[in-house]
């Protein structure tokens, strides 16, 4: 069974069309790579996915069941969301933010037990940030908390992750990281991931790490491209959807494997002046 199902969707502002007649599927243990240019959608459809926003068209499934007759417990179960920018309201913990993600399994008037503790202490551990459980998160750098805010979702436990540009906060080593972790989180969890991003390159590099990923380009207001990376990220379909003349270059790993890498030549004439 898919772990989120779009069936047809559609959301539009008044009489602006955002998005219509997106469908696609998400099975366990694959990255669903979202990509397009600035405006096309990509964030107000993953907002829909997550029940902030309710389609005009259309269905979501999650797990089979209609997203529109779930509780937000019983999406929060469900699925877990890293959203692209968080504004920092208290000086809570490290810790404290990341114990958040217990909040379903926790009731109202309740405090986190000796499980929901170990939960906490391992995911930090797992992704470096031991060192950080006390620190106001008030007082980490932007990568740092991008890092929580991961953490926090991930202490959720929900077999669906949702990102929406996990990396546009990290630097080229850091981008490098979180990539591995995610294939990592994905091969050893079999949990799915569905991941905005505004970098290509990035799907051939989770393709590399060995795991399931396809990718999908939304574009006009739907998904224009939905498959395998390399059959949907070409030269003509960049060209087509962000108006970049590109190449697609294959370099020799160990192995025996290809890694492929997009190369940017400059804009096409129809999408703005020849570089």
């Amino acid at each position: 069974m898919a772990l989120i199902e779009a069936c047809r969707a559609g959301f539009k502002y008044a009489d602006n069309t955002i998005f219509e007649d997106v469908s696609f599927t998400v099975q366990p243990g694959e990255i669903f790579c979202l990509l397009g240019p600035n405006g096309c959608g990509k964030t107000t459809l993953l907002d829909c996915l997550i029940s902030s926003k309710k389609l005009h068209t259309g269905m979501i499934f999650l797990k089979g069941e209609e997203l529109r007759t779930l509780t937000s417990v019983a999406i929060a179960k469900r699925l877990a969301y890293v959203p692209q920018d968080h504004h920092k309201s208290f000086p809570y913990t490290v810790e404290e933010v990341v114990m958040m993600g217990r909040a379903p399994f926790i009731g109202m008037f309740s405090q986190p037990g000796e499980a929901d503790y170990a939960v906490v202490h391992d995911i930090l551990a797992d992704l470096g940030l031991s060192w950080l459980r006390e620190r106001p998160y008030t007082q980490i750098s932007g990568g740092q908390l991008q890092l929580v805010m991961i953490a926090r979702a991930l202490a959720q436990q929900a077999p669906l992750l949702i990102m929406d540009e996990p990396t546009s906060h990290l630097d080229f080593k850091h981008e490098i990281l979180l990539l591995e972790m995610i294939a990592r989180i994905v091969r050893e969890t079999g949990i799915a991931v569905v991941m905005a991003s505004h970098f290509p390159n990035q799907v051939f590099y989770l393709k590399n790490q060995g795991v399931p990923v396809r990718a999908a380009l939304m574009n006009a207001k739907t998904l224009c491209y939905c498959g395998e990376p390399s059959e949907v990220i070409t030269a003509d379909t960049l060209r087509e959807v962000y108006g970049v003349v590109t190449r697609i270059v294959n370099y020799p790993g160990i192995n025996g494997q290809v890694y492929k890498y997009i190369v940017p030549l400059g804009m096409s004439q129809e999408g703005g002046e020849a570089i």
